[in-house]
């Protein structure tokens, strides 16, 4: 086995910056403070935090909708929510580091 060590924390900022391409992020969103966050998370990691943030938002938003209500929304773009901090760090509590 070959240890490869955590990415630091301009390495995670840079794969924030990546992973939270072409989302919507809400102001409060700084990718140098949730880096520092993430202290200990491998790339891995951080793409999945980046995941599950987006995700929390798009089923808070179908949460108790039809399909048809649903796809409604997706036509409408309502299921492009902005992401914010508090989604990451919720994202981040359910998704512990791997090394």
């Amino acid at each position: 086995r070959i240890y490869v060590p955590p990415p630091d924390a301009r390495s995670r900022e840079a794969m924030l910056r990546i992973h939270t391409a072409g989302l919507r992020l809400h102001a409060d969103v700084r990718l140098a403070t949730l880096a520092a966050h993430l202290d200990g998370y491998s790339g891995a990691d951080v793409q999945l935090v980046c995941r599950d943030a987006a995700l929390m938002t798009m089923r808070a938003a179908i949460a108790g909708k039809s399909p048809d209500d649903i796809v409604a929304l997706q036509a409408r773009g309502a299921l492009d929510g902005e992401l914010t901090h508090d989604d990451f760090i919720r994202a981040a509590a359910t998704t512990l580091p791997s090394i």
